[in-house]
């Protein structure tokens, strides 16, 4: 398992199960080892994604078309770690957040039919990078 597949695990328990944020990381770390520099990862974009979970949603609402997609729980969690890497993490490039956002779809049966949608939804996000709408 690789950083960006334990963020999206950690994401979906903590929805699911309403632990301690903290507990489902320490979970998470003690059933896949990582290295240091990719818990600081995990942990970035875990915390990141959820601290800015409203934004984030309000971005993809103006970029996604269809609304049925905004209601697939998996789905939004691959997009949301998308685009809090994109908007929010300078260090990663912005190729770099689509093709992972677009791998995680990929081995998941839920979502694997969308990584066209996902693709284009986070490559619209890059090019409207300078000026992304923010709530009122």
């Amino acid at each position: 398992m690789n950083a960006r597949e334990c963020i999206l695990k950690i994401l979906e328990n903590f929805e699911k199960y309403s632990a301690s944020l903290d507990n489902t990381i320490d979970r998470a770390f003690s059933f896949q080892p990582m290295d240091q520099r990719d818990k600081r990862l995990v942990i970035e974009i875990v915390y990141g994604v959820l601290r800015n979970k409203l934004l984030i949603d309000y971005i993809l609402e103006s970029f996604v078309s269809d609304r049925s997609f905004l209601r697939n729980k998996h789905l939004m969690r691959i997009l949301r770690i998308g685009v809090y890497q994109i908007a929010f993490l300078e260090r990663i490039p912005d190729h770099a957040a689509v093709n992972e956002s677009v791998s995680l779809a990929k081995d998941n049966r839920d979502t694997k039919n969308y990584t066209g949608v996902i693709n284009a939804v986070l490559r619209n996000v890059i090019k409207n990078k300078g000026h992304l709408p923010k709530p009122g």
